[in-house]
Formats: structure tokens, C-alpha cells, sequence
């Protein structure tokens, strides 16, 4: 709380300086995180030199901060719907997102940590829509409760222990359910191209959206530089699915569209995150694939041994 009264006591053009000064302070000392952004950037942009992928790796250090801090300000500054006409400039689907929601229909709104993702949660709200987020608890619970007042209130936040009952719940109860779905989801994910590399990936918002006939919304806030929160949103509506038939084909279809996205600001994406940890079993090694640091836990043990 003491941060937060700190980022809003500054301007808010402010923001993107101290988010400059404090990721390249990360950067710095952040030896893992920074190999490990380093490594992405390479398997995704092997057309890049190496002063370009380093500079896009410290970018990617600027950007996590600034959405901290775009966090802290959105609920002020994104408040209602005249803001959001103010400071967004929509592309792609709009009319018909903006339509499903005038008509109170149901949606699973899908996207991955790219731009100012808490963001696209507090346009939906200000349309204004019933909205529901999947999102996992932070371990300390005041900070979690905090949190989850920034995101609309403890009615508003789904946890993933038991999220998918509470998901299906949620649209059933003719709310919208949004998504992060762009992480590494372990061996027995589905596997799906991103970048032209195998990646594991969370097959449940593709699941509910084809479980109950939801409409799927693939949905990015990309940041302009024409300055503080003002923002590119892209919508896509990527199907009205009918079974579970149609699953897999739209987790293809959802990468595909993030991925295109991320090449529009590939600064502004999480490379932190060991997106390709996980391969196929049996499959050929992919020369591409980024080699991962093994997590702390395991080197201590190691170094035991």
C-alpha cells in the first residue's frame, strides 16, 4: 500500500521513467531471469543480432514494472466509459465483442502477459460487462485481498484450486470469464506452435468455451507511445464453438493470434516465463528450444548431493 500511494503521488507520465530506472536495476541483478529472457528471445527472433535480443530483453525487464505501476493507476485513470474512449483505440472484432456485450451473452475472454494485461479486465468492466477472472492466489493474503480489490472485488476473481467449476458456474451465470492461457501447462498439455516451437499450452479456456457454446474472444492491450496508458486494443473473435471437437483447433487459433500480436511489441511480452520448459515425449529434439537454467530448489539439492 505504501508503493502504491508512492506510483500515484508521482505524475503519471512519470510512470514509464521509474519503470526505465527500477527494470534496468532488475536487469542487472537478476542473472537467472535475465538468461532465461535472453534464451526465449533467441528461439523466438533468431533473425535478431545480439545487440537487439539484448535490448529486448532489458525492455521486457521496463515493461513488467510499467504494469505494475499501469495497474496501480487503470482504476483511476480506466475508470469509466468515457476514459476508456479517451485513452483506447480498438481494432479487429470490436463491433461484434461490443455487441455479445450489450446482449449480457456470456463470453470466454482469452489472452496471454502481453502489454498491460490487468487492463483488458478493467475495459470489459467499464463497457460495462459481468466479468470474472481465473487467476491463481497470491501467498501472502493481505496482498492478495488487495489485489483482488484492484480486480474488481473477491466476487470477481476465480481461483484455479476448484476454477473450473467456478468458471463454468460463472458462465452459466451469464458473466465472462477471462483467461491467461499463454503459459507453459507441463508434459500433458496440448502442445500447439508458438514462434514455430512445440509449446505446451492451458487447454482450459478453450475447454469451457467449447464445453458450453461460449463465444471465444482473444483480446491484447498493446501500450502507444504517444504516451501514459494509452493503449492498442485487439480483439478477435475466434469462434463460436459447438463441442469439444473444435478444442484443440482453437487452442492453434488462439496461439496463432498471440503470437502474431507479440510481434507487433515483442518488448512488451513476458520472456521471463519458461514458456518451452516442457517438450513432447518422443519427439525429435528441437534445435530452437531454449535450454533452461534448472530451478534453485533442484541446484541446492544437487550441490547436497
Amino acid at each position: 500500500r505504501l508503493i502504491e500511494a508512492l506510483v500515484r503521488a508521482m505524475p503519471p507520465e512519470v510512470g514509464p521513467v521509474v519503470a526505465g530506472a527500477v527494470g534496468g536495476s532488475w536487469w542487472t541483478l537478476d542473472r537467472r531471469r535475465r538468461r532465461r529472457a535472453s534464451a526465449n528471445v533467441a528461439a523466438a527472433f533468431p533473425e535478431l543480432s545480439p545487440q537487439e535480443r539484448g535490448r529486448l530483453v532489458r525492455a521486457t525487464f521496463r515493461n513488467m514494472v510499467l504494469v505494475f505501476i499501469e495497474t496501480m493507476w487503470m482504476s483511476r485513470l480506466v475508470k469509466t466509459r468515457a476514459q476508456v474512449n479517451a485513452r483506447i483505440r480498438f481494432h479487429g472484432d470490436f463491433e461484434e465483442v461490443e455487441a455479445l456485450a450489450s446482449s449480457a451473452t456470456p463470453c470466454i475472454l482469452f489472452s496471454g502477459h502481453l502489454g498491460s494485461w490487468e487492463l483488458g479486465a478493467q475495459i470489459v468492466r467499464a463497457w460495462p460487462q459481468k466479468l470474472r477472472v481465473l487467476a491463481r492466489p497470491i501467498a501472502n493474503r493481505g496482498v492478495d485481498r488487495h489485489v483482488q480489490e484492484a480486480r474488481g472485488g473477491p466476487g470477481s476473481v476465480i481461483t484455479k484450486k476448484g476454477g473450473l467449476r467456478g468458471a463454468v458456474r460463472s458462465l452459466q451465470q451469464g458473466y465472462w470469464v477471462g483467461i491467461l492461457g499463454d503459459q507453459n501447462a507441463g508434459r500433458h498439455g496440448p502442445y500447439v506452435p508458438f514462434f514455430d516451437i512445440a509449446a505446451s499450452t492451458h487447454r482450459g479456456a478453450a475447454y469451457l468455451a467449447c464445453r458450453e457454446s461460449a463465444p471465444f474472444v482473444a483480446a491484447a492491450c498493446i501500450r502507444r507511445p504517444d504516451g501514459f496508458m494509452r493503449f492498442d486494443t485487439y480483439l478477435d473473435v475466434l469462434g463460436h464453438p459447438k463441442g469439444e471437437h473444435e478444442m484443440q483447433g482453437l487452442i492453434a487459433r488462439s496461439m496463432a493470434v498471440l503470437e502474431a500480436w507479440v510481434r507487433l511489441a515483442p518488448d512488451q511480452y513476458n520472456w521471463l516465463h519458461r514458456r518451452w520448459k516442457s517438450k513432447p515425449m518422443n519427439a525429435p529434439d528441437d534445435p530452437r528450444r531454449p535450454q533452461y537454467d534448472p530451478p534453485r530448489r533442484r541446484r541446492r539439492k544437487e550441490a547436497t548431493r
